[in-house]
């Protein structure tokens, strides 16, 4: 159902999947490869950041649209 899911929710189904993989504390289960861990675990930090990202971006073009002038959010 991906086509009906937002840029941030599709984000967080992504990170979810990742997660999955990991121990429930986020450790590294016993049989993975360090290599395979370090890869997953830098896949979830840039869903994290692209997570972030999209929501700046919302954020901003809704303050826009309420009257804020977007040099105003710039330097805040």
């Amino acid at each position: 159902m991906s086509e009906a899911e937002d840029t941030c929710s599709r984000l967080w189904r992504k990170q979810r999947k990742l997660e999955a993989k990991l121990t429930e504390n986020g450790g590294k289960p016993k049989w993975m490869r360090a290599r395979t861990f370090e890869r997953i675990y830098e896949s979830i930090n840039a869903v994290e950041e692209a997570r972030d990202r999209d929501f700046m971006i919302g954020a901003a073009r809704l303050l826009c649209r309420l009257g804020a002038n977007l040099d105003d959010l710039l330097t805040a």
